[in-house]
């Protein structure tokens, strides 16, 4: 008789998880249509519903929120989602993500102070060698004025593919209106322009 009462509990228990991954499943499907569709107001009151705080985790459902943001292009709405979001993540793989989108957005926001903040977290927080060189070389680029990463970008522009290239040619462009060679930084330009 115990046995038995084991066996159905085991058995509820699995119709249960089976139950909630099948309607976390669908509330994603849900969620992922309105991303396609772009229909953010009714994202907005999905990611606000009782059944999608149930079902997402918190970290997932601010970061679809930021993903939204930085869609509709909303800088106030972005900078409130990056200090919410800066403060309470713990995961690497979530820290990197968030961190190198973030860094990426006010790049090229030209915001100088939050990617100098995003940097020294980046620093501190981030083990992988070429994520770090790349954000010191970008704000250096950017705000630094720096032309010393000309000869290695185009090396590597060798192995890219067209939009990974187009983003290569542009950071040369950049480092060639650094040192004020215009002649270069248009060749580059146009390049970037066409491998888009």
């Amino acid at each position: 008789m115990e046995n038995k009462n084991i066996l159905i509990s085991i058995g509820i228990l699995l119709l249960l998880i089976a139950v909630f991954s099948i309607l976390r499943y669908l509330k994603q499907r849900k969620i992922f249509r309105f991303i396609q569709t772009q229909n953010f107001s009714k994202l907005e009151k999905e990611l606000d519903s009782i059944t999608t705080r149930m079902l997402i985790k918190p970290y997932n459902r601010e970061n679809i929120r930021l993903n939204m943001y930085l869609m509709e292009r909303d800088k106030k709405k972005i900078n409130e989602q990056f200090e919410r979001l800066y403060p309470i993540l713990k995961k690497p793989l979530q820290n990197q993500e968030f961190l190198t989108k973030m860094f990426q957005h006010y790049l090229f926001e030209q915001d100088e102070k939050r990617c100098k903040k995003l940097l020294g977290t980046i620093q501190e927080s981030i083990q992988q060698a070429s994520i770090l060189h790349e954000a010191q070389m970008l704000f250096q680029i950017f705000f630094e004025n720096s032309s010393a990463y000309i000869n290695e970008l185009k090396q590597k522009m060798e192995t890219m593919e067209n939009e990974q290239k187009a983003m290569c040619a542009y950071y040369i462009s950049l480092q060639y209106e650094n040192k004020k060679d215009e002649y270069h930084a248009q060749k580059y330009r146009e390049l970037s322009k066409r491998l888009f």
